[in-house]
């Protein structure tokens, strides 16, 4: 379980990082269509993880979308 845990953490730094490299709309769409494909696939995998850290890590890649495409607009 923990090496499991650590899987799904390295993935959500990494998809933190992508959003933050984002240069355009598309690029962040993109990014949205990972968060979800990569929630699902984590619940799916292991259902017996942290559903509710899951979904700390998910709010918080949906945060940083908003705030990307808020800083996009303003460019």
């Amino acid at each position: 379980m923990e090496q499991h845990s650590k899987h799904y953490s390295n993935t959500h730094k990494w998809v933190k990082k992508v959003i933050n490299s984002c240069k355009t709309y598309k690029q962040v769409n993109t990014c949205y269509k990972i968060i979800e494909l990569w929630e699902n696939k984590t619940v799916l995998e292991n259902p017996k993880i942290n559903g509710y850290e899951i979904s700390m890590m998910y709010s918080e890649l949906d945060y940083l979308i908003e705030y990307k495409l808020k800083t996009l607009k303003t460019q």
